[in-house]
Order: C-alpha cells, then sequence, then structure tokens
C-alpha cells in the first residue's frame, strides 16, 4: 500500500509520505540548513529552500464593480491584473482566537477569502509577472498580501 497521495495538494502541502519519510527529509533539511549557515553550502542545497515567500502586508486594492480586483498598490508601486484572478476560501483556525463564533456571523470568522493574481508593474510593461496571493478581510474590507510565489526556475 502506497503513503504517498494521488489526489489534489492540500495548501501547503506537496505530498504526503510515511512518518519515517518525513523524518529523513526533515534531518535532510536541518543538514542542509546547517550547511548553509555555515557557508559550506551547495547549489543543490536550492531543493529545500521554499518555493513562495509568507507576508503579512497591507496593500491598497482596487476592485471593479463585481468586486474583482484588476490594480493594487504594493509598496509604493501601482501593479496591474494580468491574468483572470483565483478565489477560493480558506479555513480560519478561529478558535485559538474566539472561545466562541456568534450565531449568524461566519463570513470572515471561520473563512478567510483568498484571491491569487498575477500582476505586473503598470510602470514595466515588458516586466515578468508575478504571483500573489492576498486576503480580504469580509469586515473591514481590508486587504493583505499572503504570499508572493518565486518565478519557477
Amino acid at each position: 500500500m502506497s503513503t504517498t497521495s494521488t489526489t489534489p495538494a492540500l495548501p501547503g502541502v506537496v505530498r504526503l509520505v510515511a512518518p519515517e519519510e518525513a523524518r529523513r527529509l526533515a534531518a535532510a533539511r536541518s543538514q542542509s540548513a546547517a550547511s548553509r549557515a555555515s557557508g559550506s553550502g551547495s547549489r543543490n542545497d536550492a531543493a529545500v529552500i521554499p518555493l513562495s515567500r509568507a507576508l503579512t502586508e497591507e496593500l491598497t486594492v482596487e476592485c471593479d464593480e463585481t468586486g474583482i480586483p484588476h490594480r493594487l498598490c504594493w509598496r509604493d508601486r501601482w501593479h496591474a491584473v494580468v491574468e483572470e484572478p483565483v478565489r477560493w476560501f480558506e479555513r480560519r483556525r478561529w478558535w485559538l482566537e474566539d472561545a466562541r463564533v456568534e450565531r449568524g456571523r461566519g463570513a470572515g470568522v471561520v473563512d478567510h477569502e483568498i484571491w491569487r493574481l498575477q500582476i505586473r508593474l503598470e510602470a514595466a510593461s515588458r516586466a515578468v509577472p508575478r504571483t500573489v496571493d492576498l486576503s480580504r478581510h469580509a469586515g473591514s474590507g481590508r486587504w493583505r498580501l499572503l504570499r508572493v510565489h518565486d518565478a519557477a526556475a
């Protein structure tokens, strides 16, 4: 019986492995991190560097009349959305912050609205697009940058 999953990947999960394989991978990562810290790392160590960076920066996002983002300001620079955005909801671990959720109050408490956008600097029309994940707070309408995905090499 195989312990790897062939189902679609969960957010943040590349593949599921057996516990002994997970321990071996963790040991290899920590050994690789130690060798990079000591300056003896090789180019092969890049395989354990995460492909995205997690952030929590607040942004200014402009949406069209239907609520779909089409432009955003990140670090004082305007970016245009260049591909159709993708939206989904992720379960929030609300029980770590609140004892209970009030009846009738679920959106924004139980789930986060997440948007994945392909953006490009407006001032550089030939720039390579970047993929970013944003979260919109249901109550306040505030936007946060969650993740910037690195381009595949």
